[in-house]
């Protein structure tokens, strides 16, 4: 055998020895350490380079790597530095060394309990968190846990799980995904403050860095999760770096400076750090970068001059003043597949660089006139009152055809602009279910031109019943009815019941403001799935209550079909049952119960809620 740093044969004879190794004997605050090593074989490099000094305690004791006939001597162990706790010496194994041995690289690493789940989303139990998440702060640096409960008990944990899987696929190598199970670990779940599901969490070296609040679809969740990646803001060089930064499928923000320690520089970096979820961020102080787009030097007076100071490269002496000639500005490009006739490809922002005016630059300009919705990015334009056109948009493989509508519906827009309502294309397959479910659309309707709905952020929704026609004109029509107030919304809606004789009263969307939204009534109102075993389960404890406040008119028990209903948007409904009360005189702020499910529970609630009023002689 040969060692690979000096050439020098070495014996093949390998052997326990308790002789201290040379490069750690003398370590500052170290004690003697045992090690496993070669006979007569003392070569540092080869002992260190190999075995990472953060190695933390990855094997549980009760994993059956660690039992006896697993710590035969059958492949060349090497030591074990002294960083490491002394139990971790009875952990480590042949099998784990030997990994060591023929990876040369510590990204190839695998530790063995890794190596027994198939799944690219690991399930993680409390004994192996604290292993996971050691290992991939040094080799992946991010990873992403999906907190969930059994398909059966949660319908959204059992629709976002193939999305993940998906997404796990893509970030391979990246970023790694995993998932827990909370009915089974209730204490991991606990600790990371884990409520509702399903719950998503990022972790960055080894902690909980922040919640993930972005799209559920594996291609969302890649994008998303890829822009935790790398720095907050990309440093570009070159022309050609930046004609690459730019050239994507979301809008760039580029911020130029006069040198690196522009003052601007620092809060630019800064709004990229607490804005990269969201947009894209480059920086550069090659200003020959930013003149093709306007972006020209100004003349800056900075004090008086001192003989003892030393200018710049940028600054000049003009008598007793000291100036500079300094270089500022953001360059906002947006994606080249919407370059259009009806707004500039790229906006310059000239103004003092501060986080929050950077803010106000990117929300007023990042959309432009009509930008492209996603599936991804539909939650951050639905912010705002918003017209949509679906139709077979397809920028991937037929971008000139995706334009042909788009510019018919910008040409309208741009005669509407400045009125609170804002435009946006999308792709007409991947909003079928919701056309279909929340607008009554179906997708045949429209054949080969759009489909145009107008969605408010109070809620309200409208959808266009004329056919599109190409030279703008039913959709100029249905623009000003829309603003006339003379268009009927759209309602979700089973029919408002002839009876209502039950304790609980049932609401549909149709007569949810009259039952509701009662001035002087307080209204507990449960929304539920007709599927959904905890509704049934439920169901007897909650005809109990309203029984038992009958004779109070002044409070309602009710429920509502969240699944056939719409719900209004003051109302989250991520899950079944959801309860909310509707107190008297605020019925714009909703208050939801998070209590027991027991009749005392809800009454408890009620009294403390409704105050004096109700309930008291209940109690």
């Amino acid at each position: 055998m040969t060692c690979s740093c000096s050439g020098t044969p070495t014996s093949t004879t390998w052997q326990p020895s308790t002789t201290p190794c040379s490069s750690n004997s003398t370590r500052p605050g170290n004690a003697r350490t045992d090690l496993l090593r070669p006979s007569g074989h003392s070569c540092r490099c080869c002992l260190h380079s190999l075995l990472p000094s953060f190695l933390p305690s990855i094997i549980p004791p009760s994993h059956p790597l660690t039992r006896p006939s697993y710590l035969q001597a059958s492949y060349p162990p090497f030591v074990l530095l002294s960083v490491l706790p002394p139990t971790l010496a009875r952990l480590l194994n042949s099998y784990l060394l030997s990994v060591l041995l023929s990876s040369l690289s510590l990204l190839s690493f695998m530790p063995p309990f890794f190596s027994q789940l198939p799944s690219l989303v690991p399930s993680l139990t409390s004994s192996y968190l604290h292993s996971f998440l050691s290992y991939f702060l040094v080799c992946v640096l991010l990873s992403f846990f999906f907190y969930y409960l059994p398909s059966f008990r949660c319908g959204h944990c059992k629709k976002l799980a193939p999305e993940f899987e998906k997404a796990a696929s893509k970030l391979k190598g990246t970023v790694q995904l995993a998932k827990v199970d909370c009915t089974a670990q209730v204490d991991t779940c606990s600790r990371f403050g884990v409520t509702g599901y399903p719950a998503l969490k990022i972790f960055r070296n080894g902690r909980d860095s922040a919640s993930y609040d972005g799209p559920r679809s594996a291609e969302g969740i890649f994008e998303y999760m890829m822009k935790q990646t790398g720095p907050d803001s990309v440093r570009l060089v070159a022309e050609e770096d930046l004609q690459t930064f730019v050239h994507h499928c979301d809008a760039s923000i580029v911020g130029v400076f006069s040198d690196q320690e522009s003052p601007g520089l620092a809060d630019f970096v800064k709004a990229a750090a607490l804005l990269r979820d969201q947009f894209r961020f480059a920086h550069t102080t090659q200003m020959k970068l930013s003149a093709p787009y306007g972006l020209q030097t100004e003349l800056v007076v900075l004090d008086s001059y001192s003989k003892s100071s030393t200018p710049s490269w940028s600054e000049v002496q003009f008598h007793s003043l000291r100036v500079c000639l300094r270089f500022r500005g953001v360059l906002l490009f947006r994606p080249p597949r919407l370059a259009n006739q009806f707004e500039d490809s790229v906006v310059v922002f000239r103004d003092l660089v501060t986080i929050p005016s950077l803010r106000r630059f990117i929300r007023d300009h990042i959309f432009g006139l009509c930008p492209h919705m996603t599936l991804e990015s539909k939650d951050r334009l639905r912010v705002r009152d918003l017209l949509t056109a679906f139709y077979n948009l397809d920028y991937k493989h037929n971008v000139q055809g995706s334009n042909y509508w788009r510019n018919r519906v910008m040409k309208v827009a741009s005669k509407y602009a400045g009125r609170g309502l804002f435009f946006s294309v999308a792709n007409q397959k991947d909003f079928r279910a919701e056309l279909e479910d929340e607008f009554g659309v179906g997708t045949s309707d429209g054949g080969d031109v759009p489909l145009v709905t107008i969605r408010t952020k109070a809620g309200h929704k409208y959808a266009m019943r004329e056919e599109f026609t190409r030279d703008g004109a039913s959709l100029e029509r249905f623009l000003d009815q829309y603003f006339a107030g003379r268009l009927k919304r759209y309602i979700k809606s089973e029919p408002i019941p002839d009876r209502n004789a039950g304790a609980v009263q049932v609401v549909v969307a149709e007569s949810f403001d009259a039952v509701v939204n009662q001035p002087d009534k307080d209204v507990l109102i449960q929304f539920y799935s007709p599927s959904c075993p905890h509704c049934k389960k439920l169901a007897p404890v909650y005809t109990a209550l309203a029984e038992t406040l009958s004779a109070d008119a002044n409070v309602i028990i009710a429920k509502i079909n969240a699944v056939d209903n719409d719900v209004p948007p003051s109302y989250d409904v991520q899950g079944y049952p959801t309860i909310y009360l509707a107190p008297a005189g605020r019925k714009d702020e909703p208050v939801r119960y998070q209590g027991g499910r027991e009749l005392g529970d809800f009454l408890r609630f009620l009294r403390r809620q409704a105050g004096q009023r109700h309930v008291k002689q209940e109690l």
